[in-house]
């Protein structure tokens, strides 16, 4: 090969590798450029899901009236069940089959606490907080941080009660609420348009709002702090939140309803009779179910249980006053006999079935007789009976 044809293909290469080198440049020019643009437009589509996911965010909450109390449409991704813990029965004075109870019994109408409500009183030692939060809280003193469940009524119930109590002492509420309430938003009390037997759920950490419509023209409300999800009950398609609210409300008027079946209460102008008989008839309730508690295997009604009582109670009394002589005879020796002691007997007693002769007479009357001396047993007849008064008899025994 000489050297033009050599000088030639030199030429050739040069050329083709000056091509490839400006075809590579285009190419990482383009994609440079294509970078640029996916770049701009993915910040862009960045920004386009920022606003929606911002205002689907705006909407997964509704704003309470006083506009700072936000309720999520949805619970929490993890629910912490809390009812397992709740509504525990302690029964104070019962024996251990009383107070470890494995099934928590919500219609056992234990009265834990009662308080005395005076009215409003004077500035100074016997002025007291009567609101609805300071009552509650007074009342449930002693179930502090025990894990129990309160139920209670729109008239109790608040979103700051709830609040205080499940964070301070460890306790539920679960009740209904009025809808002024400054906490709740329009969306639950507003039901205009909502369909017959819908509801609508809120949740704010660990206290959901219900909105149920029964019927038209008819809204419950109700709030619990023992409840995190958005359950319907499939036999009635109502709330969860409802029907344990059913189920555990009917406590005090259950109580009001046994204490005026066997009412010990009498007519009286005195106002400290008025809480004594008050107490008594609670008292009865609260005994008889500790009674059944610990005898598990007894059955006996409630009627026959308080008459069981009320002897046990008036028995000491009674044996006081069958010892008072100046008592009249018929009351001495009633009071015996129910109190089955030795009481009071006649100095002369009569045997229908049995005759004697008069230890007292001649032999040649040979006078027989039923009347016999009721220490010595010995027969006498009339004519050598001693009569003697039961003041004076009593004074002899002793």
């Amino acid at each position: 090969m000489d050297d033009d044809q050599i000088r030639l293909l030199l030429e050739e290469l040069s050329s083709s590798s000056s091509y490839e080198d400006e075809n590579d440049s285009e190419v990482e020019d383009n994609v440079e450029v294509q970078e640029e643009t996916y770049d701009t437009e993915q910040d862009d589509d960045n920004d386009e899901i920022s606003e929606e996911e911002h205002n689907e965010r705006s909407h997964d909450f509704y704003l309470g009236k006083d506009g700072q109390t936000r309720w999520n449409k949805s619970p929490a991704s993890n629910p912490t069940r809390r009812r397992a813990r709740n509504i525990v029965t302690q029964l104070p004075g019962a024996r251990e089959e009383a107070r470890n109870l494995k099934e928590p019994d919500a219609k056992m109408f234990y009265t834990h606490t009662m308080e005395v409500y005076v009215g409003k009183q004077p500035d100074g030692p016997n002025q007291v907080d009567n609101s609805a939060l300071a009552l509650v809280l007074r009342l449930s003193e002693n179930i502090y941080n025990t894990g129990r469940n309160i139920t209670c009524d729109n008239f109790f119930t608040s979103i700051p009660l709830i609040n205080k109590l499940e964070s301070q002492h460890k306790l539920t509420v679960i009740g209904t609420i009025r809808k002024n309430k400054r906490e709740l938003p329009k969306h639950f009390t507003e039901i205009r348009g909502r369909a017959e037997k819908s509801s609508l759920f809120g949740h704010r950490g660990n206290c959901s709002l219900v909105s149920y419509v029964p019927k038209k023209g008819k809204n419950v409300l109700l709030v619990s702090s023992m409840h995190d999800d958005a359950q319907i009950n499939e036999d009635t398609g109502k709330p969860e939140i409802i029907m344990d609210y059913i189920r555990t409300k009917g406590g005090v008027d259950s109580v009001d309803k046994m204490c005026e079946t066997y009412n010990v209460a009498r007519g009286t102008n005195r106002w400290p009779m008025v809480i004594f008989y008050s107490l008594m008839n609670v008292a009865g309730i609260n005994t008889f179910i500790i009674y059944l508690q610990n005898n598990p295997n007894k059955k006996i009604s409630r009627r026959v249980f308080l008459e069981a009582l009320a002897y046990d109670l008036i028995n000491p009394q009674l044996r006081r006053r069958a010892l008072i002589s100046s008592l009249p005879r018929n009351i001495r020796l009633r009071l015996t006999e129910i109190c089955k002691l030795d009481g009071p007997e006649s100095a002369a007693t009569s045997n229908n079935n049995k005759v004697g002769r008069c230890g007292y007479c001649s032999s040649k009357k040979n006078r027989k007789t039923r009347y016999n001396c009721a220490t010595c047993k010995k027969y006498f007849c009339l004519e050598h009976a001693v009569t003697v008064c039961p003041d004076c008899y009593g004074e002899a025994q002793n």
